[in-house]
């Protein structure tokens, strides 16, 4: 079955980056680079198991297209992936109805395992935690 990410990007470097990582491992994935077109691909009733968000975005930041999804009633896990200068908002990302924060620059293993991870995390209907490792991270 196929699993869906929607990546919220408006960097095409990020862009190409994340979804090349992310289609190697047998996902699919949605790319948009406007918090705007990411509300609309939601309220239009596309389903996604899980949506990666940057915090500067065109229209809306990150934080405030995670809280409008979360409003629009999705429901499944939102993660911030948003350059480590933005890591003070960590608890605001939290409060938004972010699952987890992944910051940039990052490996692409660390994308590949925490996006696993969080998929794992939600099949199994555990609990979904905010942490942020920066040891994890920064390796």
């Amino acid at each position: 079955m196929d699993r869906r990410v929607l990546l919220i990007e408006d960097n095409p470097l990020d862009q190409l980056l994340a979804a090349t990582i992310l289609r190697k491992n047998g996902y699919v994935v949605k790319i948009v680079d406007d918090g705007l077109d990411a509300l609309e691909q939601v309220a239009g009733g596309e389903v996604f198991d899980i949506i990666l968000v940057d915090y500067e975005l065109p229209t809306l930041n990150g934080i405030e297209v995670t809280q409008e999804l979360r409003t629009l009633g999705f429901r499944r896990s939102i993660v911030a992936v948003s350059a480590g200068s933005e890591a003070e908002l960590i608890n605001d990302w939290r409060d938004a109805g972010c699952c987890d924060f992944l910051a940039k620059p990052y490996l692409p293993r660390q994308l590949r395992e925490l996006v696993n991870h969080t998929l794992m995390r939600r099949s199994a209907r555990r609990p979904l935690a905010f942490t942020l490792k920066y040891t994890d991270l920064r390796t």
